[in-house]
């Protein structure tokens, strides 16, 4: 939150975007047996960055929104979040499935490369 306020929601969510496709590319590409550490300190980046975009993208919605409408705008990023849960697990196992591990992280991270693109432009 503090965070949030002393550089601003977008910019955390911007940095946040960037270091989550990063984590999760650098995961796919450590997917070998020999880069265990590798991959496990790529998830951990990832967390820590997830964790500090969570209340930068509530700061965020809230600064968007109309007064009157800032209710509904809370909501809306946990409602994807959780449609995102309920879907991604059944794509991504069948990415996996099909394709390897690397073909569901490099989906995930192009996927949060592309939304950090399109939130930079739609959000300047």
């Amino acid at each position: 939150g503090r965070l949030a306020d002393a550089i601003g929601p977008r910019n955390i969510l911007l940095v946040c975007g960037g270091v989550c496709s990063a984590a999760y590319f650098g995961a796919a590409l450590a997917t070998e047996a020999h880069a265990k550490e590798a991959f496990v300190a790529c998830l951990a980046l990832w967390a820590v960055a997830a964790a500090i975009k969570s209340p930068a993208l509530q700061a965020f919605a809230i600064s968007a929104a109309p007064e009157d409408q800032r209710g509904a705008a809370l909501s809306v990023p946990k409602t994807v979040g959780d449609l995102s849960y309920l879907i991604a697990p059944f794509l991504l196992g069948a990415l996996d499935d099909n394709f390897g591990p690397e073909a569901a992280l490099t989906c995930c991270a192009s996927t949060f490369l592309l939304g950090t693109l399109a939130f930079a432009f739609r959000s300047a």
